[in-house]
């Protein structure tokens, strides 16, 4: 069963949260958000929130690295395998992947 994602536009208060989401979003040379606060306050909806509505991005097919087509210099090794070998880099479209990580 899927998770149930809460809206990012209903998200009331956490002003600062938000815009820090919003302006990593819109600017990932920022290079990330440290989200901090007590338990129950809703940084992981938040979060969670803001990944559902970001664009979809184009990986390299069954690549868990989510290599980018379009950028050969910077390939996973079977990735890049595949490339300078001359096979054809099937593409697909994903969701933009989220990492939560327990602090």
């Amino acid at each position: 069963m899927e998770r149930q994602i809460f809206p990012f536009s209903a998200l009331v208060g956490q002003e600062e949260l938000k815009t820090g989401l919003l302006l990593n979003a819109v600017d990932p040379a920022i290079g990330g958000i440290l989200v901090s606060g007590q338990k129950g306050t809703g940084k992981s909806t938040a979060v969670r929130a803001l990944a559902r509505v970001l664009p979809r991005i184009e990986a390299i097919k069954d690549c868990p690295y989510n290599c980018a087509p379009d950028d050969v210099d910077n390939l996973c090794i079977p990735c890049a395998e595949d490339y300078h070998d001359g096979r054809a880099l099937k593409t697909e479209w994903r969701p933009m992947p989220l990492v939560e990580l327990p602090l």
